[in-house]
Parts: structure tokens; C-alpha cells; sequence
């Protein structure tokens, strides 16, 4: 019997010859093709041989066995390279398990969230907002090198693990002293919303941050994970101020319910995770114009609200637009609900003076505004005030108008309230009250002692 064997560059095949047994060359190719389908060593028995039932067929199977080596080796060799390669690339896997499974991914969440951290240490530049820069990049950093080295380089392995746990650390360190500045301001006033939802947060991420430093050595890529947490502290902000904006539409101070809205839209947004990386790229947006104008000219909320307008800003757009119009809003509504008031006022005038058939109500009314991002409200802004309300018998309804102090300090009505002249005769009686200041001393008004004004 003569065997030989053809090498090919993907293994071999073996040509049996004409006069060999057919059922020894059915036997051996059956058995080379579970060995190539099932890639797995030691398959085939007797060396490529059928099972031997006699010393002769036994012979005639090694002898092909032994004179195909080239053709049964080089088939061996591919299956046993591929199931190394197998082999190895689950080792990877598990590797890259081990180490905190995908880089690529993580990679992409580290350098998503770099850029709102560069923009918000440029626009605050503070050394709190330049150590988290840093510690995100150094993240970010070690993502980077252990996905271009797919975990071949013990070295980098280390260094990944190294620069995860850093940062894992640093954000740990920041969420224990936002913690400890949470609990003093819970323990000046516990009853403040504001302050419980700020010692939530800080008590949820210092604790997701320490499991996450502690769990770094076993998956690095943990330190990202706290990304997905909300910010608590908002959520608790965004609720307040949508109670804010219910109650302001209630009032209808449409004006100041509207900049309360935009704060809560910013709030909400900054609430939730991932949206919020981007936040210094939409701040601006939804910060309401006037509290842009109050920071511009040195008004904040750690200060006392002031009273009047910096010199040469009372037509500022953001001026008119929100306290003009704030202020007519809470004048209309102070109108509507004085007119059983007034028209009690004007019966009681009219039983000691038939004639009369106007009265007008002066009271020192100051108007504070607060800062619509402002959760408890805070004061932004107190303007010293009194308000001029004039009812007519003939019109039926009241009419409001706000003035403030002169120079000298005393409050002069108007010329006019909506067409109505403000000076007291015979048919218009003029009132001076404290209705919205009672127990205050009376403010002075230069006609309060005329004999046609009267003390309320």
C-alpha cells in the first residue's frame, strides 16, 4: 500500500490509493471529518485509522496515519492555534472584566463629561473646581491607556488601576467635606427643605463613592458608575421651586412665576444625570435676565437686598421688563381684592358726607422681590413704597398706583391715579392707613394733616 501525502498552505489532504481497502478509506475519512468539525485533538482513533477489529487493518491505519503526518499534523496544528486563540481571547475577556469591562465604553463616558468640567472650572475658577477637573482627566486618562493596551502591559494595568482609585479618592474627599458643610447648615435649621435634600446628596455620593474607591481594585472602571447618580441636592431644588411658580400663578405675578419657571427647567436639568455634565453650556441660557442684571451690579444673595437701583439703570430692559411689570401685576392684584374694602370705605365717607362719591386709601407698603433661583426665597431686592388705592362710585372698581419717597424723605402722592387727580376736596375723601404695615410708626406725608385728609 502506498499513501502520500500533499501539503497545502491550509493543512493537507491525503490520496488513498486505488487497491486500499474502501472500508479503511471510509473509516479514515469519517474520522478526519469529526476531527475537523469538532477542532478538538485526539478525535479520531488509531491515527487517522478506522477502529481495528484485526492486526492488519490496525497496521494499514497507522501506516496511513504514519505516512499522512504532514497532512494530519498541519490540520491539528490549526485547530489547536484556534482553540489557543480561544482560549486566549477569553482570558481577555475575563480580563477585561476583572478590570471593569469595556474601555471603549468607559472611555467615552470619562471624556464626555471632561468638557462641562473644563467650561465650569474656566467660568468658577476655584481650586474645588480644579482638583475635580483634575481627577476626572487622570480617569479619563488611565480609560485611555488601558484601552490601547487591551490589558497586555501588567505596568499599565496598574497604572489603570492606580489612576481609577486616585480618582476614585479625590471624589470621595470632596463628598466627605460637602457632607460635613451639609450637616452644619441641617443642624443651623432643621426644619429648612433645602438643607435636608443638600445632606441627602452629600450623604448618598460620599457613600457610592467610598464602595466605589474600596471596590477599585477589583473593577476600576467602578469610580465611573457614581455618574449615574442624580444630584439630589436639585431634585429637592427643582421641587421647591415648582411649588414657588404654582403659588406666584395662583397670585398672578405671571412675571415672577415665569423667571421661578426657568429656574426650575435649570434645576430639573441639572438634577439629572448625564444632562447635567453639560450644565456650564446651558446655564446661561436659563438663568433669568434679571438676576443676570442684579450680579452684573454686585447684588448676590449673601448680602443684604438693597433698595434702590444703581444710578443710570432704572430703564435697563431687564429692569422694566421684570420689575416694571412685576410690580403693576402685584398693584392690579392688591386692587381686586381691596374693593370690599374700599367700597365699605366710601359708604362710611358718604354717611358723614353725602357729596362724596371718591375715596383713596395711602399706605406705606414695602415691595420685596426675591431671587427667582432662590429655594427658600431669598431677598434680592426691597423697595420702600407706599401705594395710593382710589375707588370711584362711578367706575365701580379700584385703581392702584405705587410711589416712593422724595428727596427729603417724605412721600408726596402722585399728580394722578389712573386719571383720577389725588387731591382731596368735598367730593373725594383721601384716607392715610397702616393696613399693610400695622404697628409701624406712620410715615410722614406732607398733606396727612390737612382737615379734608382723614387718619385710617
Amino acid at each position: 500500500m502506498h499513501v502520500s501525502s500533499n501539503s497545502t498552505g491550509g493543512g493537507s489532504r491525503s490520496h488513498e490509493a486505488a487497491n486500499e481497502d474502501p472500508e479503511l478509506v471510509r473509516a479514515r475519512r469519517n474520522a478526519q471529518t469529526n476531527y475537523a468539525a469538532n477542532g478538538r485533538q485526539g478525535t479520531q482513533t488509531g491515527n487517522g485509522g478506522a477502529p481495528g477489529n484485526n492486526a492488519a487493518a490496525q497496521s494499514r491505519g497507522g501506516n496511513a496515519g504514519a505516512k499522512g503526518t504532514s497532512g494530519t499534523s498541519g490540520t491539528s496544528g490549526t485547530n489547536n492555534g484556534a482553540g489557543q486563540k480561544q482560549r486566549s481571547t477569553q482570558h481577555e475577556a475575563r480580563a477585561d472584566v476583572h478590570s471593569g469591562g469595556n474601555h471603549g465604553v468607559w472611555l467615552g463616558v470619562g471624556a464626555l463629561g471632561l468638557p462641562g468640567q473644563y467650561a465650569a472650572t474656566r467660568q468658577n475658577p476655584v481650586p474645588a473646581n480644579y482638583v475635580g477637573a483634575a481627577a476626572n482627566t487622570t480617569m479619563t486618562a488611565a480609560e485611555y491607556l488601558a484601552w490601547a493596551a487591551r490589558n497586555r502591559s501588567p505596568l499599565i494595568a496598574g497604572g489603570y488601576r492606580a489612576g481609577m482609585g486616585l480618582g476614585a479618592l479625590v471624589n470621595t474627599g470632596f463628598d466627605a467635606y460637602y457632607l460635613k458643610n451639609a450637616a452644619v447648615d441641617l443642624s443651623r435649621d432643621p426644619q429648612s427643605q433645602q438643607a435636608q435634600w443638600n445632606f441627602a446628596d452629600a450623604t448618598v455620593h460620599m457613600i457610592a463613592n467610598g464602595v466605589a474607591m474600596v471596590l477599585t481594585p477589583l473593577a476600576p472602571a467602578i469610580g465611573f458608575a457614581t455618574l449615574a447618580l442624580p444630584n439630589f441636592s436639585e431634585v429637592g431644588h427643582a421641587l421647591q421651586l415648582n411649588q414657588q411658580q404654582a403659588e406666584l400663578e395662583k397670585k398672578g405675578q405671571d412675571t415672577e412665576s415665569a423667571e421661578v419657571g426657568k429656574s426650575h427647567t435649570l434645576a430639573s436639568l441639572n438634577a439629572t444625570p448625564v444632562v447635567s455634565w453639560f450644565a456650564p453650556f446651558y446655564t446661561k441660557a436659563l438663568t433669568p435676565e434679571i438676576e443676570k442684571f442684579e450680579r452684573a451690579h454686585g447684588n448676590s444673595e449673601n448680602q443684604p437686598a438693597p433698595s434702590e437701583f444703581p444710578p443710570g439703570t432704572a430703564n435697563d430692559p431687564a429692569v422694566v421688563d421684570y420689575y416694571g411689570n412685576a410690580m403693576s401685576e402685584r398693584a392690579q392684584r392688591t386692587a381686586q381684592h381691596m374693593l370690599p374694602v374700599m367700597q365699605q370705605r366710601l359708604k362710611e365717607a358718604q354717611a358723614q358726607a353725602p357729596g362724596t362719591d371718591t375715596v383713596t386709601l395711602v399706605a406705606r407698603w414695602p415691595q420685596t422681590f426675591f431671587w427667582p433661583s432662590s429655594a427658600p426665597p431669598t431677598e434680592m431686592r426691597r423697595f420702600d413704597r407706599a401705594i395710593a388705592l382710589t375707588y370711584a362710585a362711578k367706575s365701580g372698581s379700584v385703581v392702584a398706583t405705587w410711589f416712593g419717597r422724595d428727596i427729603d424723605g417724605t412721600y408726596r402722592l402722585p399728580e394722578d391715579n389712573h386719571g383720577i387727580a389725588l387731591r382731596p376736596d368735598a367730593r373725594h375723601q383721601i384716607f392715610y392707613s397702616q393696613i399693610f404695615t400695622p404697628g409701624e410708626p406712620t410715615p410722614v406725608f406732607p398733606d396727612k394733616d390737612s382737615a379734608l385728609v382723614r387718619q385710617a
